[in-house]
């Protein structure tokens, strides 16, 4: 049974990333217990714009899965008649509080990319900050910063007490990493966390890479981090680059 709900829910997660002349993507996902609380996506839409996100459910397993599993046949249905970015969360937010009646939340960062205008829009909801890598003239390092703009996490609230859409321009060659606490709060034999600074470290030296690279890169990185310390949660990672 375990072994069907894993083939379940990855079939929910996108088998094809979509890329093109305009931004390259590539994504990790290691569920801990084979389902997972963790979900990404990213699509394109009509208006050739580009929305994804990463989210994770509080809770490990099977509760967290089944959750997730009905957000996401949420997510898909809002995506496609989405309006406005603050409209899409807020009917993310409804949705998941009429299941959970505010036992249970969800962290989600989600983005909004125009590649006519180069402008970002996001909206992050309590989750682990992206962070946005960008150019500079050594090509070397690149200078990184956080997505923090938003509101407070998803079903916890009825309404969302307060809410703050981010928005950026994005030079060429700027990448960002989205990625769930089990990147960050992985832990090696010696009890001692990965943590944000590592990975905003790495994201600096590392950026210049494409998203597949940087991305195998940072889990060469973790597990020799780890060593032979036991996971304790789901390692979800996206990471895309604005050409």
């Amino acid at each position: 049974q375990l072994a069907i709900a894993t083939d379940i829910q990855r079939s929910l997660m996108p088998d094809k990333l979509p890329i093109n002349e305009h931004f390259d993507m590539s994504a990790i996902y290691i569920p801990r217990f084979g389902v997972s609380g963790d979900f990404y996506s990213a699509l394109v839409g009509s208006d050739n714009k580009l929305l994804f996100c990463i989210a994770d459910i509080s809770g490990k397993g099977t509760g967290a899965a089944l959750l997730m599993s009905n957000f996401e046949a949420s997510f898909w249905t809002l995506a496609n008649t989405r309006t406005t970015m603050e409209a899409l969360v807020r009917d993310l937010n409804d949705s998941l509080f009429r299941v959970t009646k505010g036992e249970r939340f969800m962290t989600l960062f989600i983005g909004e990319y125009c590649p006519l205008k180069r402008d970002l829009t996001y909206v992050n909801a309590g989750h682990n900050p992206p962070l946005m890598a960008y150019p500079q003239s050594s090509e070397l390092m690149y200078k990184v910063e956080e997505c923090t703009e938003g509101c407070t996490l998803l079903g916890a609230f009825e309404e969302l007490p307060k809410f703050k859409t981010g928005k950026m321009v994005l030079p060429k060659g700027a990448q960002i990493l989205l990625y769930t606490d089990g990147v960050s709060e992985l832990f090696s034999p010696f009890n001692e966390m990965y943590g944000e600074e590592r990975l905003m470290s790495f994201t600096a030296a590392n950026s210049a890479r494409s998203p597949e690279s940087f991305n195998s890169t940072l889990l060469e990185e973790l597990r020799t981090f780890q060593g032979t310390a036991e996971a304790t949660d789901d390692v979800t990672m996206l990471s895309i680059r604005f050409l």
